[in-house]
């Protein structure tokens, strides 16, 4: 899921994604939560649990650990749902936009630059 080239890629939509939902959340939760602590829920550190998070979010999901991490903190029921929405929701298109889409089109040059067309592509072997 990570590889040098994208790695600040990663980390800028990891950094504003936390920081847009951590601002939307309410006085009392923000009390009761820092916006590392907030991070540290749902960004975990280690590289292979950090991917497998990654995946999840791509697909929309998230974990019951980051679930229930957040509903202890979390002022209430609907904050806690928006929260996680929202995140996911920014998670997710940052991906598309910055990461995907990225790759979509140096590969689109590469097989240009190879002579690769589609009608190339679309051939039964």
């Amino acid at each position: 899921m990570e590889c040098d080239a994208y790695s600040f890629m990663w980390h800028n939509i990891e950094v504003v994604a936390t920081e847009a939902v951590w601002q939307k959340l309410s006085e009392e939760t923000k009390k009761r939560l820092s916006l590392q602590e907030f991070r540290d829920i749902l960004l975990p550190v280690t590289g292979n649990e950090r991917n497998e998070m990654r995946i999840g979010y791509i697909k929309g999901l998230y974990t019951k650990k980051i679930s229930r991490a957040l509903r202890e903190i979390i002022a209430t029921k609907k904050e806690w749902n928006n929260c996680l929405r929202s995140f996911v929701y920014i998670w997710r298109n940052g991906f598309f936009d910055f990461i995907w889409t990225e790759r979509c089109k140096m590969l689109s040059m590469w097989e240009k630059g190879e002579g690769i067309s589609q009608k190339i592509k679309r051939k039964k072997p």
